[in-house]
């Protein structure tokens, strides 16, 4: 392969490779999801083409492949061994949709393509300038018509003080060679600062230095080299970014996953200056120069697509709809002002009293956790109301206000939007079955992505034994025979003979009860098919 123009650390990847991990804002149900509300018609996830460039091992596009069969996922990345890695896994699980590709983005063929979707996560930040310019080209003609993509990137004015105590951990770490005694050395120093700055630090700064060090404490070492110690420091602001996108035929669709507070206050500076709401890029700067965030998960698509600057809420009625809380006292008085406390899965509780509100959520939540259509919301709450089939019929006050509802609810984060309905069991069955894919990782470490695109690494030793061994063939008893064969080969000890190891391990009952409870925290971290 000819030399790169990115200038980028490979080597290091072959040293240490990323960590294997779902990006729950990458996926492309979130994706469409965005694109959906923006006034834009993404193509269908179920048959649709998806590409990752800086792939990694894999850990983000493998799961979904194994969610949509139908669908086809190339993955590229520079580092040949990241690229084996995540092969490797692909046949472990079986996954015929997916193939990985040792690729510089720069040198694409032009039949590389198209593509509906394109993930970009981690690679804009992390090259130069001119590579950059190339990312965007190479994005702009490799995506489909009416193709979405996925950038994420550093902007000021937040970035500002990351950079400051990058750029003394890189300076620091400069003459050493071994990426793991490199992290080693900035995690060292980064304390060291901390701890003598809380005692002679002023003001801003020590707050600032108390708070970098602290979130990097909680990072994996991968993440610490490759995203924060190697990552290059030239963030832009968001004005910048939109004039770059015009540059190669693009535009801004939104950001993904913005949050309550991120758009509260837009709609508060729309009501204090009314000359932004016509000015979005202003408005958008103006948010980033307040919260001061120090990165953006933008989405964008061809110029020549038209991009609404508010949500489309009609087009939720063709999305997907998940309760993210449930009411804590029955259902209480849904039509009366009167609070309702809901519970987030956190046990964060929230009090609402919008009777609208109240009736929307309590409908969800009767079919909590998975999703609801929106039809068959109407229906719930036609029954729970008590009123008949003309409420909220096409073209209604009442089903605009339920769509403005729950327009309000989601930006709220109190429901969860998808373009493709969940399919999972919140039950084992009799012969319990698990994907093949968290079958493999079961099988090959600790960490094990679910169904809902989320990262599992609380699984016990007989939790991953168990799970790796949920192929829809096996009862409560061929379980228990898997159970007594692991001890019996020593994968599992012994509860007889080391009681401490045992207890570690999972074996904390007779292996019956053992198993079931195995399977239940299987069931509610989302493990398990309902096809079973």
């Amino acid at each position: 392969m000819p030399p790169s123009p990115i200038s980028s650390p490979t080597n290091s990847y072959e040293k240490m490779p990323g960590e294997s991990r779902p990006l729950q804002a990458t996926h492309i149900d979130v994706l469409a999801v965005t694109a959906a509300l923006a006034g834009l018609s993404p193509v269908a996830i179920k048959a649709c083409r998806v590409l990752e460039i800086g792939c990694a091992v894999g850990g983000n596009l493998l799961p979904m492949a194994q969610a949509l069969p139908e669908s086809t996922f190339v993955g590229i990345d520079l580092s040949p061994r990241q690229i084996a890695l995540a092969q490797k896994t692909a046949t472990g699980a079986g996954l015929k949709n997916i193939r990985f590709e040792v690729r510089d983005f720069t040198a694409l063929p032009e039949d590389f393509g198209p593509f509906d979707y394109i993930i970009a996560h981690g690679i804009y930040h992390w090259v130069n300038p001119a590579a950059r310019e190339q990312l965007l080209g190479t994005i702009e003609r490799l995506l489909a018509p009416q193709g979405v993509a996925y950038v994420n990137y550093h902007v000021y004015p937040g970035w500002r003080g990351r950079e400051m105590f990058r750029d003394i951990l890189v300076a620091k770490t400069a003459g050493q060679t071994d990426p793991r005694a490199k992290v080693a050395e900035a995690r060292q120093f980064i304390a060291f600062l901390n701890g003598q700055g809380q005692a002679s630090g002023e003001g801003v700064y020590a707050n600032q230095l108390r708070q970098e060090a602290s979130f990097l404490s909680t990072v994996p070492d991968e993440y610490f080299l490759h995203e924060y110690l190697e990552a290059d420091p030239n963030a832009l602001y968001f004005q910048q970014f939109v004039d770059q996108l015009t540059l190669n035929g693009l535009t801004y669709v939104g950001e993904i996953k913005p949050g309550p507070s991120r758009l509260k206050l837009a709609e508060a500076l729309k009501n204090e200056q009314p000359d932004l709401v016509h000015d979005w890029t202003r408005l958008e700067q103006y948010v980033d120069h307040i919260q001061g965030g120090f990165i953006r998960r933008s989405l964008i698509c061809h110029a020549d697509q038209v991009v609404s600057r508010e949500p489309r809420i009609e087009a939720i009625e063709s999305l997907f709809i998940s309760c993210r809380v449930v009411p804590m006292v029955g259902q209480g008085n849904v039509r009366s002002n009167d609070p309702i406390p809901f519970r987030f899965p956190d046990g964060m509780t929230v009090n609402i009293t919008e009777p609208i509100v109240k009736t929307v959520l309590v409908a969800l939540a009767q079919g909590w956790p998975l999703t609801a259509s929106f039809e068959e919301m109407l229906g719930v709450i036609r029954v729970d109301l008590k009123i008949g089939e003309s409420f909220a019929v096409a073209g209604s006050p009442e089903r605009v206000l339920v769509q403005k509802t729950l327009a309000v609810c989601h930006a709220m984060t109190l429901v969860d939007l998808y373009a493709a309905p969940l399919g999972y069991a919140l039950q084992p069955g009799e012969k319990p079955l698990a994907t093949p894919l968290a079958r493999f990782q079961a099988r090959e470490g600790k960490s094990v992505t679910n169904v809902l695109h989320a990262l599992v690494v609380s699984l016990s030793k007989v939790d991953r034994l168990i799970l790796a061994h949920l192929n829809g063939n096996r009862d409560r008893a061929a379980l228990v025979g898997v159970i007594k064969a692991a001890i019996a080969k020593g994968i599992l000890p012994d509860p007889t003979k080391d009681s401490e190891a045992a207890t570690e391990a999972g074996l904390t009952e007779i292996i019956e009860q053992v198993l079931e409870q195995s399977l239940v925290r299987l069931a509610a971290d989302a493990f398990l098919s309902a096809s079973a």
